[in-house]
């Protein structure tokens, strides 16, 4: 081999051993950085951990707080409209990561309120729920609540009583409550009223008793 050819060969050498220099340096920064990018997925894994923690524990007191309150309106509820003396229990149950929540009167029972008491306890209930619901919106929204003809299976003779809890609620916890309605017992309550009627395909509405 001729002495230019081997200088020519030698630089060859040289460049490919600068690049495989190079490649290695390249990868052995790549290694580093992954190991860094491992270590911060790793320190994210363990943040997330106790974050779900955290956020199962605060799931937690938020049902317990909810239930309670639901257990303690409804009770009262019942207690002022029908004498009601059986406590009333929501009780919850977790199926395949899913939970059902089940309503019922007595203790250690899950029978259907329905089956159990009728319709009339079934319209308290729905009414007193919703309200809940309503009063534990963050923030604080306006208190409006729309009854149409929500106490249809409620028994005469404790229309009255249903009557006079509604203007309990008004007056204490600040709710409004637009009822419609065939009752005048429930009408009694009411502090403004109006009566809608219909002749001819026209509706009228006037201020007044029913």
């Amino acid at each position: 081999m001729k002495l230019d050819e081997l200088k020519v060969r030698l630089v060859q050498i040289k460049v490919k051993r600068d690049q495989f220099i190079k490649r290695r340096s390249d990868l052995l920064d790549s290694v580093e950085s992954l190991k860094g990018r491992l270590s911060t997925l790793s320190d994210t894994e363990v943040l997330l951990g106790e974050a779900a923690v955290s956020l199962k524990s605060v799931a937690e007191i938020c049902e317990a707080t909810s239930k309670n309150l639901i257990e303690r309106v409804i009770n009262h509820g019942l207690g002022v409209i029908f004498g009601e003396r059986e406590k009333f229990r929501v009780y919850t149950e977790t199926k395949a990561r899913s939970v059902y929540a089940y309503m019922c009167l007595g203790e250690g029972t899950k029978a259907g309120i329905i089956d159990s008491r009728g319709g009339g306890y079934v319209d308290i209930i729905s009414v007193l729920t919703v309200l809940v619901l309503i009063l534990q919106q963050r923030p604080n929204v306006q208190r409006f609540l729309v009854l149409d003809e929500a106490f249809a299976e409620v028994g005469a003779e404790h229309l009255s009583k249903v009557g006079e809890f509604l203007r309990f609620l008004v007056e204490k916890l600040d709710v409004t409550i637009l009822l419609v309605t065939h009752s005048e017992q429930l009408a009694e309550a009411a502090t403004k009223l109006y009566n809608v009627s219909m002749k001819d395909g026209i509706t009228t509405i006037k201020e007044g008793k029913i």
